[in-house]
């Protein structure tokens, strides 16, 4: 079973759809061992910092930039190179 941005045990725990018993278990697993639900809890935080933080973001943006920029003709990116003031 895929849990997208859940890794089970590491980043949380994944219980089957529709399995109440094992829902429970997993609950009263957790809350018998806090500082397992702790470190998941850490790893889960850090996972989503990784995973769509603000760096995250960025990188994605200065990529589809350098995409984008690469696939203008050359021609055009030249024009405007001799449009735009040196920085």
């Amino acid at each position: 079973m895929g849990g997208g941005s859940i890794e089970d045990g590491v980043s949380g725990v994944l219980v089957p759809q529709d399995d109440a018993d094992g829902f429970a278990k997993a609950i009263a697993g957790l809350s018998a061992g806090r500082g397992k639900l702790k470190s998941m809890s850490l790893n889960a935080r850090e996972r989503a910092k990784d995973s769509f933080g603000l760096d995250r973001m960025i990188d994605g943006y200065l990529a589809l930039f350098d995409e984008v920029a690469l696939a203008r003709p050359k021609a055009y990116a030249q024009q405007l190179e001799q449009d735009q003031p040196a920085f």
